[in-house]
């Protein structure tokens, strides 16, 4: 097929040089794995750091057997390196059972392997290993009918106050209001309306240890956390210990909030209070679950796994691999004090604040394959700055407290070395996350390039399911090259607005997004689209994309970026709820929309600027074919034939497509269709989503596809 523009063919050069070297990556990855073992160490929960770690079981005499911590074998191999050089690739095996982490599993520049000789810690055959930052709680007495407790005297001294709880496997909810859905606060106070505002008479009281009570105020596309100063009910008005980042009603005539953490709360099963002054827990249990049998979990660390390099000092942590692993249990801001700007935390647009349970920086040619990162309470990995090179295959994340996998971070570097880049998100199944922090996305990409997010599913998220960019101004920064292609999105942008299934903020020339399969994004918040380009978003090929049943429009240029337009070629948008599709609508009209199929959509919308020519559209918007089974189309709110005398789609038509079966998602097509006279090529998503199964699965087979 003959694009409209030089620079289109550019963009699809660049895809090809991009593949070719993330292909070349992938062998790479291959080659290490295929090398013989030459030193092996085995580790088990009834082994013994004092023995030598060589064995598989221990000796039928007790005297030598594997070793009972995945850091005794760190050490064991620390001491191999300091004889000399590696014999081999080193492998450590891992038996199943639960390893308790009182501290991050930390690998330095020290621990590294080699291209040559990589280190891999890994399960033993189909055992499974988890490495859980929590302990068990135990010692449970009934208060009252429905209310148990037991004590947590680390609590009084702040040794150990934790956020999350987790019982058989299933993450309860600190003691909230509303049990369900959200309050509303009606306007402001004044002077300062950032702080104290109004609530309905009712809402909020003021509550025993009003200090460990937690506000968070809903924006659009991000949250406030504060803590309370002061409630005063007779003239309802709550103080909090900080500004919020937007007043209440700046984006919306109601201002959502909820409050949660006081035991005035606990009022639902499947919630539970922490009393730090008292050091005890109290947990309301759901049906069926017998708090005399039952495996209850609390967090002491947030941080689970951390590779410590720094880029910058050209001391990089390399070569080493976890496979078939399971991380579970991190809690989030382990601490009050640790709270960013005194009082109050704002997460920022998509969580960016927030840490990691998976910490990595300055990591090279080091991989996670077949793990699982579930039950944490904020993002779940994090591959920061100086990371290169990195495969993240076939992994399981999900019951997140933020988003999925962040790769670059937010500030720009310089230093080509300190920059995230060449990087791979492939295979993996990513679930369930913005659950405490509510901006958090399934994969999140800034100041990073060069990456391939391939073959995912993303669901169940509150904000957006793939985000890359978060730079508005910069016409020149580092998250460049980026290909998207092949992933899954359904059912995410659930709780916050202006979000998509992918969303673009910034300039990203090379960047590609390709035969992803994005639907019903809903929304509990208007501006939910399938694909967003918001923001300078420029550069971007964006074709054989299938987005359908989405609350605003399947695609949303909403850019100002004149320098770097975007091309949109072989798309099907389908079914938004707002009945409209905007090919563009802030700039001159400099991008392309070729070839693509418009369904189930009323409105097209166009922005055209009068004082520029009609002949300065005629090649942007053409080879198109729209179709409404039940109702009349409208272009700029005119006819077809007066949008072709523009000088748009003069080559498009409206006709029925003949899909399969579009209300249940089967987009395919006989051979006379009248798609193909428009040159609309078949999309193939025979292979989206993970090509792989994903070894781990949630317990009681409570996963949500």
């Amino acid at each position: 097929m003959k694009l409209a523009s030089g620079k289109t063919q550019m963009v699809l050069a660049q895809l090809a040089l991009v593949t070719t070297c993330l292909l070349l990556c992938a062998h790479g990855y291959a080659q290490e794995a295929a090398k013989p073992v030459r030193s092996a160490f085995y580790v088990a929960p009834d082994g013994n750091d004092e023995w030598s770690g060589r064995l598989l079981r221990p000796n039928p005499g007790r005297t030598d057997g594997p070793f009972a911590s995945i850091t005794r074998a760190r050490a064991a191999i620390r001491a191999l390196k300091a004889g000399g050089d590696l014999p081999g690739p080193v492998k450590v095996f891992i038996h199943g059972g639960t390893y308790r982490l009182s501290e991050p599993l930390v690998f330095e520049p020290q621990d590294s392997g080699t291209e040559q000789y990589p280190i891999s810690y890994e399960a033993l055959g189909d055992e499974k290993p988890i490495f859980s930052g929590g302990r068990q709680i135990t010692g449970w007495r009934k208060v009252e009918e429905g209310l148990w407790e037991a004590e947590v005297p680390e609590a009084r001294s702040d040794e150990w106050y934790f956020r999350q709880l987790f019982v058989n496997g299933r993450r309860t909810v600190r003691a909230r209001n509303p049990n369900e859905g959200f309050l509303t606060a009606p306007k402001p106070a004044e002077p300062d309306p950032r702080s104290p505002f109004h609530f309905k008479p009712g809402d909020l009281r003021k509550y025993h240890g009003l200090d460990d009570v937690m506000l968070t105020a809903h924006h659009f596309w991000s949250c406030s956390y504060m803590r309370i100063a002061d409630v005063d009910e007779e003239k309802s008005l709550v103080t909090l210990n900080g500004a919020l980042h937007y007043s209440p009603g700046h984006w919306f005539p109601e201002f959502r909030y909820e409050v949660d953490n006081a035991f005035e709360l606990l009022d639902a099963p499947g919630e539970w209070y922490l009393s730090r002054n008292l050091g005890t827990v109290y947990y309301r249990p759901r049906p069926g679950e017998d708090m005399q049998q039952a495996e209850i979990i609390a967090p002491m660390i947030h941080q689970l796994v951390k590779f410590a390099g720094d880029a910058s000092k050209e001391q990089l942590v390399g070569h080493i691999h976890l496979r078939d692993l399971a991380f579970r249990h991190g809690d989030w801001i382990r601490r009050r004090d640790t709270w960013l700007e005194g009082d109050r935390f704002v997460e920022g647009q998509s969580a960016y604040r927030v840490e990691a349970a998976i910490d990595m920086r300055g990591a090279v040619y080091c991989s996670l394959e077949d793990c699982e990162i579930a039950h944490v309470g904020e993002h779940g990995l994090w591959l920061g700055p100086g990371c290169r090179n990195n495969l993240i295959a076939g992994c399981h994340l999900w019951d997140l407290g933020a988003g999925g996998i962040m790769i670059g971070e937010k500030p720009k570097r310089e230093a080509e070395a300190e920059q995230a880049a060449y990087n791979e998100v492939s295979d993996c199944h990513i679930h369930d996350g913005g659950i405490v922090f509510h901006g958090g996305t399934g994969i999140w990409i800034s100041q990073s390039h060069h990456n391939l997010i391939a073959h995912n599913h993303i669901h169940n998220f509150t904000w957006s399911g793939v985000a890359i960019g978060m730079q508005w101004e910069d016409m020149h920064p580092n998250y460049h090259h980026n290909v998207v292609e092949f992933n899954h999105i359904h059912d995410v942008c659930q709780m916050m607005g202006d979000d998509g299934g992918i969303y673009t903020y910034g300039n990203m020339p090379g960047s590609i997004l390709r035969n992803n399969l994005i639907h019903d994004l809903r929304g509990a918040r208007r501006s939910v689209r399938g694909i967003f380009l918001d923001g300078m978003s420029g550069g971007l090929l964006i074709r054989d994309n299938i987005v359908y049943r989405v609350l605003d429009s399947p695609l949303d240029p909403a850019t100002k970026n004149e320098e770097c337009p975007n091309v949109y070629i072989n798309n099907i948008f389908a079914f938004p709820q707002n009945k409209t599709l905007l090919w563009n609508k802030r700039y001159d009209g400099q991008d392309q929309a070729l070839h693509n199929i418009v369904y189930g959509v009323e409105n097209v919308r166009y922005l055209i600027k009068p004082q520029l020519p009609a002949e300065n559209y005629t090649r942007r918007v053409n080879d198109n074919l729209y179709w409404h089974p039940e109702a009349e189309m409208a272009f700029n709110e005119q006819s077809f034939a007066q949008w072709q005398a523009l000088g748009f789609d003069t080559r498009s038509i409206i006709a029925d497509p003949l899909f399969t079966d579009p209300a249940h998602g089967d987009f395919s097509m006989p051979l006379d269709s009248p798609a193909w006279d428009i040159g609309f090529e078949p999309i193939d998503m025979s292979t989206v989503g993970p090509r792989r199964d994903v070894k781990w699965q949630p317990p009681n087979s409570e996963e949500r596809d």
